[in-house]
């Protein structure tokens, strides 16, 4: 009993994406994972429930999420418990595996507290690849009768979601009418799961999300808000709104050569608005199966980007061979300086597979620690459509990286230090 006679709230995890999903998607009862907990245990001194999650605990939950076993292991027979108190005030999780947690962007190992709250993102990753991603959520209509009797504490010190200081604001908002043109879905991540457009706000300032297009579209239950920067106009983003609203579908439905494309989501020759206004084409590159860039004869193509002969000459000097293969993207550096991923610096001989939604970006190689990109592409799969197949609304993901990519959305990067990760096979 909470002490007011109500019944205490009940909380649950969410799968975002996990290595199991297809195109079929889940039966409902795997889709989400109710928290049960057991006996009351004491926590700093008070009372708080506590529910238990890994492998030994929901075995088929995971063995349907994840089915390669040898995936399968890296997440721990235990991998973390969660507990709440009574009323169901707060939250927080205790990793207990071997294996790290990232829990909004932040790496939780063995020994951790992490605060969480409805919304909060747990994911599973090995070298650099998200085996699950889970989101923590709150039953509504506990939650709705809690938030009638006093006010939710304030999570950080982020920003308000009214104030300008921010870089997300309800100041700068559209209610988008009617469907979403391409270019908006090209560019804008999108934010489901949030109930008002404050709270999309407050979760976006914190940067649990990143979104290098600085535009997202809010999914509410009174339909899509389309947030924008402060540099962005009113003006410029009504024109992304409603332009080529109608171009004929069947325009549409030449088939892509392309596996992969280079989405440019930052130029430092460009303003948000002139990127925003180039032609679809030069907007992204595509990397069709067997292509091989890098090295003489096969450089990228930067001008329509950087339109300075200097940042093209600083670009052509970082030295590095991206080749798809396979149904992959492989990106190898042969500079000391200059390249990053998700804005890590990838040195002299290292490689790496690149996943949907992250960020290739460049500097010059004198550049110093921390100065901005001159170039960001973020990386696209390209979706498999059969022939005569209607275009899809937006690039779907592979099932390895969180939220599907649906109009160009990038999560919290896997930090490079849980690239190597302890199997637990018992």
């Amino acid at each position: 009993s909470t002490g007011s006679g109500e019944a205490p709230p009940s909380f649950f995890l969410d799968v975002v994406t996990a290595a199991g999903i297809t195109g079929g998607g889940l039966p409902p009862e795997l889709k989400r994972l109710p928290l049960a907990p057991a006996e009351p245990a004491e926590e700093d001194g008070e009372a708080r429930l506590v529910a238990s999650v890994g492998r030994h605990h929901q075995p088929r939950f995971f063995e349907a999420l994840v089915p390669t076993e040898s995936d399968r292991v890296l997440i721990s027979r235990t991998a973390f418990t969660v507990s709440w108190t009574l009323d169901g005030a707060a939250a927080w999780l205790h990793p207990c595996g071997t294996n790290p947690i990232v829990v909004d962007g932040r790496v939780a190992r063995r020994g951790d507290v992490m605060p969480v709250r409805p919304g909060s993102e747990l994911l599973f990753s090995y070298e650099r690849r998200v085996l699950l991603c889970l989101r923590f959520g709150c039953d509504t209509a506990a939650a709705a009768s809690s938030s009638t009797s006093a006010p939710p504490a304030p999570v950080s010190s982020s920003p308000s979601a009214s104030s300008g200081d921010g870089r997300w604001s309800t100041d700068r908002a559209l209610s988008v009418e009617g469907k979403l043109t391409e270019r908006v879905r090209e560019r804008a991540l999108l934010l489901e799961g949030a109930l008002t457009l404050e709270e999309a706000v407050q979760r976006l300032n914190q940067a649990s999300v990143q979104a290098p297009s600085d535009l997202c579209v809010v999914r509410l239950p009174r339909g899509d808000v389309l947030l924008y920067p402060r540099e962005l106009g009113e003006e410029a983003v009504r024109g992304l709104l409603h332009c080529g609203g109608g171009r004929p579908e069947d325009e549409r439905q030449e088939s892509s050569p392309y596996s992969w494309r280079l989405l440019c989501v930052h130029a430092a020759g460009l303003s948000p608005e002139d990127l925003a206004a180039l032609p679809r084409e030069l907007r992204g590159l595509g990397v069709p199966e067997g292509a091989v860039f890098g090295g003489p004869g096969r450089r990228l193509r930067v001008e329509a980007w950087l339109p300075e002969p200097a940042m093209q000459q600083a670009i052509s000097r970082v030295y590095f061979k991206l080749e798809a293969a396979n149904g992959a993207l492989n990106i190898m550096s042969n500079s000391c300086n200059g390249l990053f991923i998700d804005r890590q610096p990838l040195g002299m001989g290292e490689s790496c597979t690149l996943l949907p939604g992250q960020l290739l970006g460049f500097t010059p190689q004198e550049a110093g620690p921390g100065e901005p990109p001159l170039l960001e592409l973020l990386v696209q799969r390209c979706p498999q459509r059969a022939p005569g197949a209607v275009p899809q609304d937006a690039l779907l993901g592979d099932g390895w990286y969180p939220c599907a990519q649906q109009f160009g959305q990038v999560m919290p990067s896997i930090p490079e230090e849980i690239s190597y990760v302890e199997e637990e096979r018992e």
